[in-house]
C-alpha cells in the first residue's frame, strides 16, 4: 500500500512624544511574524529549523534549514521510527518495545542524553506509545491487558518528564501529540483554492471505492477513483472505503488533499491522505507539513527523494523514509 502520511507574535510600537512634533521619530517597521531581523538595516532572515530525517536502518540524519539553504548535520543512531521534537532542540524517541522496562531516548542539539526509564514493576503496560505535551512533558501510554486491541479497554499512562515519574490512569491533556510512525506528519492547515482550479467529488453511493476525484485547471482535467488513489490492485474487493473528502492546503505552491478511511478484512481502520498538484497525473508519495512556512514533498519516483520548500521556493533535496 502506498503510504501517505500528520505562531504568531504581534508587537505594537508606540512613538514617544517630543516637544517639537517635527522631531518625532518614526518607529522602524516590524519584521513579519516568525521572521528574525538583526541590526537596524538588516534584511529579514527566516527562522532556522532542524529537521530529523529517518533512514532505513533506524538512524536519523539532522538537516539544518538556515535561511534559504539546507545543510546536512550529524547522524544519530538507535532512534527507530517513533520519534518527534519536544522543542526545537530536543529530539525524543520511544525505546525498543522488546525491552521489559519502558524507556524514552533523548538528544539535545544532537547530543545523547540519559534515557528516561520506568520499570516494568512500576508500570506493567503493553503496546507502549509515546506522547508529547507542549514543549516540556514526555508521556507514555499503554494498555493494562496484553490481549487488548485498539481502542484500549483499560488504558494506563506514565509521565516520564519532568521528574519525578508519575503512573496511573490520568491521561495527558487535550494538546498531547501522539508520536506514531503510522501517522508521521501533522496535517497541513487548509488554504484557499488557487485561481482557475477546482477539485470536486463525483460520488458513487453504492461503492465509495468508485467515487471519482476530478481536478480541472488551466484547460487540463484529471479523474481518479478512490481505489486508484489507494493503489493496491491485489487488495481490490478486500478493503472497504468511507466517503472521501477533498480540500486545498496552505502551501504557497498549490496542493490539494484527498482523505478517506480504509478498512481491511479483519476490521483494522486506516486514515489515508493523498496529496497532489493541480491536475497532475501522479500524486506525491507523501507531504510533510513542518511549520514556519516549511513543508517537504516526497516524489512518487523510484528513489523517493524529499524536497524541502519555504514559501514556494525549493531549498534542497535529501533521501530518507520520513522527515519531522
Amino acid at each position: 500500500m502506498r503510504r501517505w502520511s500528520s505562531l504568531l507574535a504581534v508587537v505594537t510600537f508606540a512613538a514617544c512624544s517630543r516637544a517639537n512634533p517635527e522631531e518625532r521619530a518614526t518607529p522602524p517597521a516590524a519584521p513579519p511574524p516568525g521572521v528574525t531581523q538583526v541590526g537596524a538595516d538588516a534584511a529579514p532572515v527566516a527562522p532556522s529549523r532542524t529537521l530529523a530525517v529517518a533512514q532505513g536502518d533506524g538512524s536519523v540524519v539532522l538537516m539544518q534549514v538556515i535561511g534559504d539553504r539546507l545543510e546536512s548535520g550529524p547522524t544519530l543512531t538507535e532512534v527507530g521510527w517513533n520519534f518527534g521534537w519536544l522543542d526545537r532542540r530536543t529530539l525524543v524517541a520511544l525505546g525498543p518495545s522488546t525491552d521489559a522496562d519502558a524507556s524514552v531516548r533523548r538528544w539535545v542539539d544532537g547530543v545523547r542524553q540519559p534515557d528516561l526509564v520506568v520499570r516494568r514493576e512500576a508500570w506493567p503496560a503493553y503496546g507502549r506509545a509515546l506522547w508529547l505535551v507542549g514543549a516540556n512533558e514526555i508521556w507514555l501510554a499503554g494498555c493494562r491487558d496484553e490481549s487488548d486491541v485498539a481502542p484500549c479497554a483499560r488504558p494506563t499512562y506514565a509521565r516520564l518528564w519532568p521528574a519525578p515519574v508519575e503512573v496511573g490512569e490520568r491521561a495527558p491533556g487535550p494538546d498531547a501529540r501522539p508520536i506514531d510512525s503510522s501517522v508521521p506528519y501533522p496535517l497541513p492547515p487548509e488554504g484557499p483554492a488557487p485561481a482557475g482550479a477546482t477539485v470536486t467529488l463525483r460520488p458513487d453511493p453504492k461503492d465509495h471505492a468508485r467515487t471519482t476525484v476530478r481536478c480541472e485547471a488551466g484547460g487540463s482535467r484529471t479523474e481518479e477513483t478512490v481505489l486508484a488513489i489507494f493503489d493496491n490492485p491485489r487488495e481490490e474487493g478486500a478493503w472497504s472505503f468511507a466517503a472521501p473528502a477533498v480540500r486545498w492546503i496552505a502551501t504557497s505552491t498549490p496542493r490539494y488533499e484527498v482523505s478517506f478511511d480504509a478498512t481491511n478484512p479483519v476490521g483494522g481502520r486506516y486514515r489515508i491522505y493523498h496529496y497532489a498538484a493541480p491536475c497532475e497525473e501522479s500524486g506525491l508519495r507523501a507531504l510533510a507539513w513542518l511549520g514556519d512556512e516549511l513543508w517537504a514533498e516526497q516524489s512518487s519516483a523510484v528513489d523517493a527523494t524529499w524536497t524541502v520548500y519555504r514559501s514556494g521556493r525549493a531549498l534542497g533535496t535529501f533521501a530518507g523514509t520520513m522527515v519531522r
